[in-house]
């Protein structure tokens, strides 16, 4: 599922001028930034935006009714800032605060940044409009950020940032033609055309993971959809103000992603994880039934090799404690539970909720 996340290119060297074509480019590029209570992570974004050389054509804040200091924020920063209309109560998530936005934009390229992300490199615009040019600057192309984590917990989200990456389905030996033609929600460049053509975030207004079903209309609606790994250029943080937070993050999304997948992905997916508990469970059971040393150091092998396995995947999809990997059964039945949860709160209950605003789905 992870066999090839290509590394993103570079367009200059270090100290070496953006090109008058990458300057070209961020002239016909508008960033849209819906945001939600994100006082705290936002900063991080627009102080990014603000070092970026040369500056894109304009950038929208749109402050999606927070009770914070989101709009003050960034209006200290001297950054415009939109008000997010009330459009009825079938608009969830941030559609309303894209659609917003992309209304009061006059660049011909759309960019939508998630609040929590941050541009890793002062050249960071100008690279992923580079990137959007050499695939023809058409439809729409998508960006996973990096991972970072800083504190211990953080490092729960290990396998739900990995099977996020690897079930777009694109990164497999067979490329996109395992992929269910949807998108990377942070970070999403399009053409005005393309999303005028999709039916822009009014199409995809009642969507939980309103990325995904964005990037099948695109397709759709006959543009190219592409997905690619941010690592080098994009980061996020997220979930950094505790436990209850990362659970309700994850609790919002996932279960309604995986009905998104691929069948053939969602089946790897579901091998992966089953052999991580095997190889677990076998080894704790190795050790608690039988003084067989060989059937002990084969437990352990396995074992072993399953600690390899995750590290090796989960560094590509973000940045995680060495401890967590090595005891890689704690992440996976956190991800087990709160998958779980997940299912029932979108599947049965029909209701989730995001920083205290349910979302009745």
């Amino acid at each position: 599922m992870l066999w090839r996340v290509p590394a993103f290119p570079r367009i200059r060297e270090r100290h070496q001028p953006v090109s008058e074509a990458a300057a070209e480019d961020l002239r016909l590029l508008s960033v849209v930034i819906p945001a939600y209570n994100e006082q705290d992570r936002l900063p991080f974004l627009l102080d990014s935006l603000s070092r970026q050389q040369p500056s894109p054509l304009e950038i929208l804040v749109v402050d999606d009714s927070s009770t914070d200091r989101t709009a003050q924020v960034a209006e200290e920063r001297g950054f415009c800032v939109l008000r997010s209309e009330d459009l009825g109560p079938d608009w969830i998530g941030k559609s309303r605060a894209c659609w917003t936005g992309a209304r009061k934009t006059t660049g011909t390229w759309l960019l939508f940044l998630d609040a929590d992300v941050t541009l890793d490199a002062p050249d960071a615009l100008a690279r992923l409009c580079a990137a959007f040019r050499a695939h023809g600057a058409g439809g729409l192309m998508s960006w996973q950020p990096y991972h970072r984590t800083r504190r211990l917990y953080e490092s729960l989200s290990l396998f739900f940032s990995t099977i996020a990456l690897a079930g777009s389905g694109v990164f497999t030996p067979l490329g996109e033609r395992l992929s269910t033609a949807g998108a990377f929600g942070p970070a999403l460049l399009c053409t005005r055309e393309a999303y005028e053509a999709a039916g822009e975030h009014r199409a995809v207004r009642s969507e939980v993971m309103e990325d995904l079903a964005l990037g099948r209309l695109m397709r759709k609606a006959g543009h190219p959809v592409q997905c690619l790994p941010g690592r080098g250029i994009l980061s996020y943080r997220m979930y950094p103000d505790g436990v209850g937070r990362l659970v309700e993050g994850w609790t919002k999304n996932f279960s309604t992603g995986a009905a998104w997948t691929h069948p053939m992905i969602l089946l790897l997916c579901i091998l992966w994880l089953t052999g991580g508990i095997v190889a677990a469970v076998r080894w704790i059971w190795t050790l608690a039934d039988t003084p067989d040393p060989g059937q002990v150091a084969l437990a352990a092998v396995a074992y072993l090799g399953y600690v390899l396995l995750v590290g090796w995947n989960a560094r590509k999809a973000g940045r995680w404690h060495p401890a967590v990997i090595l005891l890689y059964p704690v992440p996976l039945v956190f991800f087990v539970l709160v998958f779980g949860w997940s299912w029932v709160r979108t599947r049965i209950l029909r209701r989730v909720s995001w920083r205290g605003r349910p979302i009745d789905l």
